[in-house]
């Protein structure tokens, strides 16, 4: 039971770090190519900070690789264990 609860708990994680890491990838690709509609969300709002944005990247690869860092990860031809 504890083991099912782990792997639905690492799909989740895993999910919800792609979802940020795609949403602050579109972020610095508007600060990198003047784009204000992927800065913020609309005219009126404030546009996020393009240091929070790669922060968030980065957060984004370190929980992937923490919650799979005893599974073994493939990558086109590249492994990670």
């Amino acid at each position: 039971m504890n083991t099912l609860i782990n792997t639905d708990l690492r799909k989740i994680v895993n999910i919800l770090t792609l979802v940020t890491f795609i949403l602050a990838s579109i972020v610095v690709i508007g600060w990198i190519f003047d784009i204000t509609s992927f800065i913020s969300i609309t005219p009126n709002m404030t546009a996020m900070n393009p240091l929070t944005a790669i922060t968030m990247l980065l957060v984004c690869v370190w929980l992937f690789i923490r919650c799979n860092q005893n599974r073994k990860v493939t990558l086109n031809a590249f492994e990670l264990s």
